[in-house]
Order: C-alpha cells, then structure tokens, then sequence
C-alpha cells in the first residue's frame, strides 16, 4: 500500500504543504511508502527543511465540471491579482503516476470538492482537513461527496470540529509539532516587530502603516516575512521580539506558535483556529477582526516592556517551553505512524 498526498503547484512556503512534506518524511523513514503527487512532472515544492519522493499525474488536473472550472478561475485570478506567483519549472522531470490498485491518496480540504472526481473510482481516499471553514465551504458546494472518502485526518481542535459537522464523526487527529531546532527559545532579540504582510492584506497595510507613524514607535524596525523558504521565515523569527499574529478563519495559525516558540512576543489574532494555544498566558490575544484594539495593544505590549522588561521575559519564556512541551516532534511522529499503521491494516469502510 502507497499513500500519496496531492501537493499543489505552489512556489511560496504555505505551512500546510510544510506539514504535508513532514508527514511523508516520517512514513518513508519508517517502512510506510508515500509520495508527493503533482499535476506536472517538472515542479517541485522546495521551500521546506525536507523534500520528498514524487510522482505526477493528469489525474490531479481540475476536471470541466463546474466544482473544476471554478478551481482554475480562482486559481487565474489569484495569479492576475498577485496573490500568488505562477509556478516555474524548478527541477528534473518526476516519473508519471502509475496507479496500483491498493493505492490511497490523501486529499486536501481545499481541493475535495473537485479532486475525488479526477480520480479513478476504485481508488481510496483519506480527507486531511488543515482548515475547517474551507472544508465546510467545500462540503456546501454541488460537487462534494462525502461518499467518496474512506477515513478524515484532521490537524487541530479546530479542524476535528469543522470534520465533524461535515462527516458527523470522529476523525483521527494529526497533531503538529514546532521544531525545536528551528524555532528554539531565543533570550536575546532584536528589538523589531516580525509581520506576514499576506495576511489579512489590506488590513496589514493599514495597522503597519499607522504604527510606523506613532512617535514612540518611529525606531522599531518592521520585518515583513513572505515569500521566503522556511528556514529564512524561521531565522526572522528567532530575531524578532515581537510577532504581529493576523490569521484569518485558520485551522490553526503555526507562526503564531512558532513565534511564542522562539520567545517572540505574540500579539493579535488567534485566527479561530489558534484559540487552542493562543491565550492571555501565551500571548496578547485581540477580538477578531479589531483593529482599532490591536493598534492599542502592540503600542501598551511594547511599552510596557520598555518600562520593565522582567516580567515579560520571564512570560515569553513560559509560553516558550508550553509550546515545545505541548507540540512535540516525538508525538507528531509516534501518531502518524500509529495512525498510518492503522490505515494499511484498515478495510477502508465510508465514512458517509
């Protein structure tokens, strides 16, 4: 039995792919085969720690359905838009898929409204939800069918909540972990403020924009983080007391975790998704979608720290250890191989 998770065409590091490449990373190492399948042989997503073995196939290509159609557009439109840059032919040509009757792939949330319809219909598939309210956004479309998943994988609170609603069970959770190397507990750090400008776009703009301009602010470096590999997001991190956090509607909100890892100190959105670690022991969490209050408190967290910066070094500590306790690199990888275990001795009954 092979697994073979669907990877999407993208140049940029996205931390769902990241955990997809782990994922893999860890079966291989331990006698479970999988692959990364791509719809193109000449294209590889290279902005992780890790790369992993590849296949492709015309099978991963949107179908003329509507559910298709639809993936192209926004495809094309983000494209036109500049939300996403086009992906170039980066590596050597992979071999072509060969389908083997006991293959089982993996299938992301964002694309399972039209994806099982390109695929042959013997083959097993498992739903890995990395973001609820996609996969609920996905489920209300014409083209879902829930019949045609065998198992759900879920990667957060968040995520088995929103796998719930659509599945009306259980799924078996994945949990992610932050690493240790990467993003260690950082006692001295540059006095700069770390932002993902892609996040929340235009209200991004506007808070960095207003808060360069406040006078007590006008000597703190901003460090904007995109469109960088993860080990340069990783680097700016480590150097960043402060992490703006503006995820939006997120299955989880790794930077966020990320940052508190490093012993930056966390102020913003949770996302939804990120309630699960993200909290006034963790960090300066805001309302939802509060602006006004965000400005307020980056301006109070940086002062304060300028007054005494005691109490809050020993808080950012805290939420350090919490995270790298409670994400463990050895717990992500005893689950998957229990999980993945499980799934090969499975008989794959429907979820639906």
């Amino acid at each position: 039995m092979r697994f073979l998770f669907y990877i999407p065409d993208s140049p940029v590091a996205r931390g769902g792919i990241s955990v997809v490449f782990d994922i893999i990373e860890v079966l291989n190492a331990n006698g479970i085969e999988a692959l990364a399948l791509y719809g193109r042989p000449d294209f590889e997503y290279k902005c992780h720690v890790v790369t992993a073995p590849r296949v492709w196939s015309t099978f991963v290509h949107a179908p003329n359905t509507n559910a298709g159609l639809k993936h192209v557009a926004r495809v094309f439109r983000d494209y036109a838009l500049r939300h996403n840059p086009k992906p170039l032919s980066n590596t050597v040509p992979c071999p072509e898929w060969l389908v083997e009757a006991d293959d089982v792939v993996i299938v992301p949330e964002y694309v399972a409204d039209w994806l099982p319809d390109s695929l042959p219909r013997h083959l097993r598939l498992i739903l890995f939800n990395q973001n609820p309210f996609t996969l609920i956004r996905a489920y209300a479309r014409p083209g879902f069918k829930g019949d045609r998943f065998s198992k759900s994988l879920s990667s957060s609170e968040a995520c088995s909540a929103g796998s719930r609603m659509v599945f009306g069970a259980e799924p078996e959770k994945v949990p992610l972990y932050i690493s240790n190397d990467l993003y260690a507990y950082q006692k001295h750090k540059s006095f700069q403020i770390a932002y993902m400008p892609r996040k929340r776009g235009r209200d991004s703009a506007a808070l960095i924009k207003t808060l360069k301009a406040v006078p007590s602010l006008q000597n703190i470096p901003f460090v904007p983080i995109d469109g960088v590999s993860t080990d340069e997001a990783a680097r700016l991190l480590r150097e960043s007391l402060f992490f703006l956090s503006l995820p939006e509607r997120e299955g989880f909100g790794l930077p966020a975790a990320e940052a508190m890892a490093t012993g930056a100190l966390v102020i913003g959105y949770t996302g939804i998704g990120g309630d699960e670690f993200f909290n006034d022991t963790s960090g300066f969490p805001v309302p939802e979608d509060n602006l006004m209050m965000l400005y307020e408190t980056v301006i109070a967290v940086i002062a304060r720290y300028r007054e005494n910066p005691k109490p809050l070094d020993e808080f950012r500590l805290q939420a350090s250890e919490t995270i790298l306790r409670n994400y463990s690199r050895r717990e992500f990888e005893q689950e998957v191989i229990k999980i993945f275990s499980e799934f090969q001795k499975s008989s794959f009954s429907e979820l639906a």
